[in-house]
Order: structure tokens, then C-alpha cells, then sequence
């Protein structure tokens, strides 16, 4: 291999993957191609053993990759979000550059969950890592694997699974349960602020107050300052008047589903704030089963929820406030821990880590952890124990624009 072109998700562009080339080889040299066409072409033209781009950043640079002989390995992390409809627009560019320019590459896709939804979703992944193994169009593709029994219901048939197989070959898999004996996991997404929180992000450092949507939002010391630029990130502030001034929360949302999706087993979902509780589950539950558990929810009615979770195939996700994740509590039936952004509670941050890892699960665990600003990335390495709150504060006034 010459060259390799890394396509991936823009949350793992960093933490994932420019840290782990860094770490595990130190004598590559690299470019993470992001910012406007201008500075990626830059980038992609200097000579680098990996270049690393977001899906969406393949449509920008489609004629200049296309073009590039040199690179001749093209690795696709998270492949299974070109299963469908949606991912059109990710997935006409790649295919491009991958299959319909004449230069041989070699492509890996990796993926934890290749069919989700069903056999249907196999089909545009073979089409971009596979094309040999896979003739005619979709409809072929869907009549081969699904079994019409309505007007408008399709299952799958019974031996789809070889279908699916078959057109995904070559391929090694690696199931979580021969990893039981690992330590839990710890990931680290990144999430980019929108416009109305980058804003409001600068006013409330800057000015230790900020005008969102007509609500005041003041922060009166050090400490309280931390958590309304938490707050902020997370897409509801707490204003001077007790209201809930909600902002634009869209590239954070689009982290945690990316992170849901990438998992095969049940998901547990910490938010630190009552007030954006709601507003993720009327999101999330436009694709998943949803239960909340937070302070409003009665005794009985989390021991029911609970038992839901741990015995039926629904709800898919538990979104819960932290302090309502109790000592002895058994979730393992849940594999992932999300945390939607950092609580700055120690205990109950140990303790809400917990309620996964017990004699009764038998996948590996993984914990990850969104943050947008580089104080919610501090507050999550005083939570493991390395450093102070107040020094996350004090910070504030030598750094730069994030």
C-alpha cells in the first residue's frame, strides 16, 4: 500500500483516529482533511502516508481523490451508514472514487452492525467494498432476501442471513463476547457546536453572561460558570429566571445517534439535565424505543422500567438523570454507556459507570463520552481523577478561541 484515504465519521476524526496513527505509528506522517475545500485541498495535496476525512467531506474533494493513483487503500469506518436512501449523498462520491475511475484500490469497511434493519441494508455497502459479488439493482437484491406478506410489510427470508454473507465477503469478525475479560472501553467523541451555541459559548466565557432567544443566561461564579458552558453544549441553558432556553443542539445529536447505531446491544444514555431529557427522546424515539428515567419518575414506575429493560426487547434506550442510577442497580443488559456531556459529580459518575459491568453481562462494555469544548474534555479527566474543577476554570483565560 502506498497511500490510504480514512473516511469516518467527524466525531472520530481527532480522538479516534489521529490519535491512535499518532500513538501506534509514530514514523507515518498524516493530515486530518477538514475545514473549507480550500484548506483540505492544501492538506491532500502535501505527501501523507494517511489521510483522514469525514463521509461528508468526500463530495468536496471527489475529483481530486479520484485522480490520486497514489492512494490506493481506502479504509471506510462506519460503512453501514451507506446502507440506504439517507446516505445517497455520502455514498455516490465514494463509490466514485472507489469503482468508477479505473485505479485499483483496496477497500476495507468496517462496521459493529452491517445489517441493522435487515438484509436490505447489506446492498449499498457490496456495491461500494464488494461490487463483484452483487449483480442487478436493488429491487433484484430485495426479492432475493425479503418475503412480501402485505401491501406495504416486508420480513426477511429465511436464509437472507447467507444471502448477506455471501455478497459481504471477504470479511473477519470479531464478537464482543470473547473480549469479557477487558477492562471497559472509554471513547471519545467529539462534537462541533452549532452556530447558535458557538455563540452563545463565547458570550458565556467572555462575558459570564449571554442573551439566548430572549433569556438571560448569567453565570455568577467560577464554578456555576463551568456548568452553563456544559449546559450550553448540551443544547439547554438554565436562564436567570429558572426558564429553559433551548438551543440548536443538531451536531451533538448527530454524535449520539452515530454511537447508538454502532452498537448491537442495548444502550444506556446519561444526560446531567432534566431539561434536554425531553427533547433527546422526541428525537431519538423517531428511530429506537425510548424510556426516561430521571427525578419526575415515581418509584414504581422505574422499578417497572427497569424490569422492561432488562427483560424485553423494549425500550432499546434508557435516557437517565445520574442521580437515579443507584448502588446494585443491574443494567447488563446494556453493553454501551453514553455520557450526552460530563456531570460534575465524582460518585455518582463511578457509580453510573457501574450499572453495565456485573457477573451477569457477557459482551464487552464500552463507555463513551461526547464534548464539544475543551472544558467538558477536562471535566471528564477530573471525573477519572486527574485534576481539579477550579483548574478547568481557571484555564478559561489562556486559551483561545476553541
Amino acid at each position: 500500500m502506498k497511500r490510504t484515504l480514512i473516511v469516518a465519521p467527524l466525531s472520530t476524526l481527532w480522538d479516534v483516529w489521529q490519535t491512535n496513527i499518532f500513538e501506534s505509528f509514530p514514523l507515518r506522517t498524516f493530515a486530518v482533511l477538514h475545514g473549507d475545500r480550500k484548506k483540505r485541498l492544501a492538506l491532500l495535496a502535501q505527501p501523507h502516508d494517511f489521510y483522514i476525512v469525514n463521509h461528508h467531506g468526500v463530495r468536496l474533494l471527489e475529483q481530486e481523490l479520484k485522480s490520486r493513483s497514489d492512494i490506493n487503500l481506502v479504509i471506510i469506518d462506519e460503512v453501514a451508514t451507506m446502507r440506504n436512501s439517507r446516505a445517497k449523498t455520502l455514498w455516490k462520491p465514494l463509490n466514485a472514487v472507489l469503482n468508477q475511475h479505473g485505479i485499483a484500490r483496496a477497500a476495507w469497511g468496517l462496521t459493529g452492525s452491517p445489517t441493522p434493519n435487515g438484509p436490505e441494508d447489506a446492498f449499498g455497502q457490496s456495491k461500494l467494498i464488494t461490487p463483484e459479488k452483487l449483480k442487478g439493482h436493488f429491487t433484484a437484491w430485495k426479492q432475493e432476501t425479503m418475503l412480501q406478506v402485505s401491501l406495504y410489510k416486508w420480513v426477511p427470508k429465511k436464509d437472507s442471513a447467507k444471502s448477506v454473507a455471501r455478497i459481504l465477503s471477504p470479511s473477519i469478525r470479531f464478537e464482543r463476547t470473547v473480549c469479557t475479560d477487558m477492562e471497559p472501553c472509554y471513547i471519545e467523541r467529539r462534537a462541533q457546536l452549532s452556530e447558535e451555541q458557538h455563540k452563545a459559548y463565547r458570550q458565556i466565557v467572555n462575558q459570564a453572561a449571554t442573551d439566548i432567544r430572549g433569556s438571560m443566561v448569567t453565570a455568577v461564579n467560577a464554578a456555576n460558570l463551568l456548568s452553563k458552558i456544559i449546559q450550553i453544549s448540551a443544547g439547554v441553558a438554565y436562564a436567570a429566571d429558572g426558564s429553559l432556553a433551548k438551543l440548536d443542539f443538531g451536531p451533538r445529536l448527530s454524535v449520539l445517534e452515530e454511537l447508538i447505531e454502532e452498537n448491537n446491544e442495548k444502550v444506556l444514555v446519561f444526560v446531567p439535565f432534566t431539561g434536554v431529557l425531553e427533547a433527546l427522546a422526541t428525537e431519538l424515539r423517531k428511530r429506537w424505543s425510548v424510556a426516561i428515567v430521571n427525578g419526575d419518575v415515581s418509584p414504581a414506575k422505574r422499578t417497572q422500567v427497569f424490569r422492561e429493560f432488562r427483560s424485553l426487547k423494549d425500550p432499546w434506550i434508557l435516557l437517565c438523570h445520574p442521580d437515579c442510577m443507584a448502588h446494585g442497580l443491574d443494567l447488563t443488559t446494556a453493553s454501551l454507556s453514553i455520557w450526552y456531556a460530563p456531570y460534575l459529580k465524582s460518585e455518582k459518575y463511578q457509580q453510573a459507570n457501574a450499572r453495565t459491568d456485573g457477573s451477569k453481562q457477557t459482551a464487552k462494555i464500552d463507555i463513551a463520552r461526547i464534548y464539544a469544548t475543551p472544558e467538558e474534555k477536562r471535566a471528564y479527566a477530573v471525573l477519572e481523577g486527574n485534576g481539579r474543577y477550579q483548574d478547568i476554570v481557571l484555564a478559561l483565560s489562556k486559551e483561545s478561541t476553541w
